[in-house]
């Protein structure tokens, strides 16, 4: 698959579900003046979509800040890029458990 061949909502946000014990979603607030950054679990994401087949941005778009009540956000993939020995010792991370 080639940039040019990615859909410009991106990807559905049900697509990597199956890593939902290492993988988030990050959301940016749109809003200039206020930069609020929130992690969200993907399994929260695809539940708060009411669709896996959602995808990533349109969901973003309807998401409204918390913080200065702008509508829209910036989404980014995040990881937990901790060893797996580590994952192991101290748990998941707290938002990867989110439902």
């Amino acid at each position: 698959m080639s940039g040019g061949d990615i859909h410009p909502d991106g990807i559905p946000i049900g697509t990597g579900l199956q890593y939902w014990q290492t993988q988030f979603l990050s959301f940016h607030c749109l809003n200039r003046d206020c930069g609020r950054w929130v992690d969200m679990g993907l399994r929260r994401a695809v539940r708060l979509a009411g669709d896996p087949a959602v995808r990533v941005r349109a969901f973003g778009r309807r998401l409204r800040c918390a913080g200065c009540g702008h509508r829209g956000a910036h989404p980014m993939l995040s990881a937990d890029c901790r060893s797996e020995h580590a994952r192991e010792r101290e748990g998941l991370l707290k938002v990867c458990l989110e439902e």
